[in-house]
């Protein structure tokens, strides 16, 4: 109405005032209505909250918490003779102490550089994707790992002799008895792993 001169000057900018404090009236309140709706960060499952509506929450207020379970950390100490024969990457298997049987496979993504002097093992961390959300953040599992060690001989704990030089075994050799010094690195159940240097189609003696 303005260029009919059907209103004033003075009206024109008391309309403008009035519209701009509409505007700002409604970013207020867009504001306020914001600050009634509380949007998580990230994506997950949610906790327990323990808040109740109508509550009223301060900044910094706990509200719960967010978990994302589609892969869980799990950290673990590996003993220290183990130290030296796990690397990043190796394979694992987890399964949780509930009495079922399903197992998750995950792959250690971090190791500790060096070992602790008071409990002499290192620490390690594996990734486990959790797929068919099996695992739950903060329960016990046991994890399983194969580690291939050293290749050694395996003889029967009877054949092991022992004499001033220390153990041996007696070994056939072209019809005849000999004995063959040994050092024995682990013992079995029903085994003995050994150091050796036999020669090809040696038949070890046992009683």
């Amino acid at each position: 109405l303005q260029p009919s001169g059907a209103v004033t000057d003075q009206q024109v900018q008391d309309a403008e005032l009035a519209l701009k404090s509409a505007q700002l009236e409604e970013q207020s309140a867009r504001l306020d209505l914001s600050r009634h709706f509380i949007l998580a960060p990230v994506d997950g499952w949610i906790g327990l909250i323990p808040v109740e509506p109508g509550d009223v929450i301060a900044a910094g207020t706990p509200i719960t918490s967010v978990e994302d379970r589609s892969a869980l950390i799990v950290e673990f100490r590996l003993p220290e003779r183990l130290s030296n024969l796990v690397r990043t990457g190796d394979g694992l298997s987890a399964r949780p102490l509930t009495g079922t049987d399903s197992t998750v496979e995950g792959r250690i993504t971090a190791l500790d550089n060096r070992v602790d002097p008071a409990s002499r093992s290192l620490r390690a961390e594996a990734t486990l994707p959790n797929t068919g959300d099996l695992l739950r953040p903060g329960m016990a599992i046991a994890l399983t790992m194969t580690i291939t060690g050293d290749n050694l001989l395996a003889v029967d704990p009877l054949a092991i002799q022992w004499g001033a030089d220390g153990a041996y075994v007696w070994v056939v050799r072209a019809g005849k008895a000999e004995r063959l010094p040994v050092r024995i690195r682990q013992r079995l159940a029903d085994l003995v792993l050994i150091d050796a240097t036999p020669a090809p189609g040696d038949l070890v003696i046992t009683e």
